[in-house]
């Protein structure tokens, strides 16, 4: 069965060509921007985040293309600028580069690529923007077996800022302090948490009668609140991680409500915060039948018996 998770994991991570292209994508855009003669002035440095960064990211669909966020990290001053002042900074070079394929967005600016989307993320610098620019060469963790300084000091470090138009506010965000996380998390769960993450967000995929909620981040950070350390295998988590969702959260789906999950390095937010109640009510009760069914193929002694079960759970993609 180790191999079977194994060939269902890399039929749902992008494709070497799809990641040779978000490689191009970033790359292109990041040595564009500290070209640019009327910004490089004012960038710090840029970086990776996101699922991609993180390794959990899922191989595109036509509804979910493969989505890469390049943070920049810039010297403008919170207190002088608006974020609409600072998003407006960009456009005229993104009309350069990208004419008709970038379009302002709530809290980055989005670019369209025929194989992948950036999203270019604006920031404002911490204190300790010097450590920033040695994540300029960081990759996703998967492929960075080892945490790069940044990583280390990150809970130590300021959040970042970014320029949220639909509120006219910077609000504090701490991507460095997700990945350390995720790394951390991952090492705990001898190495098989990020594919825990993918096999939950590929099953949620594939289920059509699930509402939009939660997915992308919160649903990461869901999965990662209730992940047991130690897992001996990928099986192994999605039985166990299944089964805490549904003890920690049914109480409360029971009466209406839907839990608070602080976030990674900004505590103060909540990541389920957009996500509606109904949506986190009918996602909860999915993941109890999906309990079941992870524990029934966990147990199972015959190979090709526990085989079915798992394809039944997380579809055609589980195969030998």
């Amino acid at each position: 069965m180790t191999q079977a998770f194994t060939d269902f994991l890399a039929a749902t991570r992008p494709t070497p060509a799809q990641r040779d292209a978000a490689i191009a994508g970033h790359r292109g855009l990041r040595e564009r921007l500290q070209a640019d003669p009327d910004l490089s002035g004012r960038i710090v440095a840029t970086f990776l985040q996101g699922s991609y960064r993180r390794a959990t990211a899922l191989r595109p669909s036509e509804r979910e293309p493969l989505d890469v966020d390049v943070v920049v990290v810039t010297d403008l001053s919170r207190e002088r600028t608006t974020p609409e002042q600072a998003l407006r900074l960009f456009r005229p070079f993104l009309q350069r580069h990208y004419p008709n394929k970038w379009a302002t967005q709530g809290r980055s600016l989005g670019i369209e690529l025929s194989s992948v989307d950036l999203d270019l993320v604006v920031t404002s610098a911490p204190s300790r923007a010097d450590l920033l620019r040695v994540e300029e060469q960081a990759t996703a963790i998967d492929e960075d077996r080892s945490p790069s300084l940044a990583e280390l000091e990150a809970w130590r470090m300021e959040p970042l800022y970014v320029p949220n138009r639909e509120i006219s506010r910077w609000e504090p965000t701490h991507p460095l302090a997700q990945i350390a996380w995720t790394r951390a998390k991952n090492a705990k769960c001898n190495g098989h948490y990020v594919g825990v993450v993918r096999a939950i967000k590929w099953w949620r995929r594939i289920q059509p009668s699930l509402p939009k909620h939660p997915k992308s981040y919160p649903l990461e950070h869901l999965v990662g609140d209730c992940c047991p350390d130690g897992i001996r295998s990928v099986a192994e988590g999605l039985a166990r991680t299944f089964e805490v969702m549904v003890t920690r959260y049914e109480p409360a789906v029971m009466v209406g409500r839907r839990p608070v999950l602080p976030n990674h390095g900004v505590p103060q937010q909540d990541v389920l915060a957009r996500v509606p109640t109904d949506d986190f009510v009918v996602f909860i009760h999915a993941a109890t039948q999906a309990a079941k069914r992870a524990e029934e193929a966990l147990k199972e002694r015959d190979p090709g018996e526990s085989e079915r079960r798992w394809r039944e759970l997380l579809g055609g993609k589980f195969s030998s």
